[in-house]
């Protein structure tokens, strides 16, 4: 199992889902 963190942040318009594996570059998934 990983450990996927996950965040969603609402800027604006935007929600932006902001995703984590811990050792590897971040995963951002934006919704606009």
């Amino acid at each position: 199992m990983n450990n996927i963190h996950s965040k969603k942040i609402k800027v604006g318009e935007l929600d932006i889902h902001y995703l984590t594996a811990g050792c590897g570059a971040p995963l951002v998934v934006i919704h606009g």
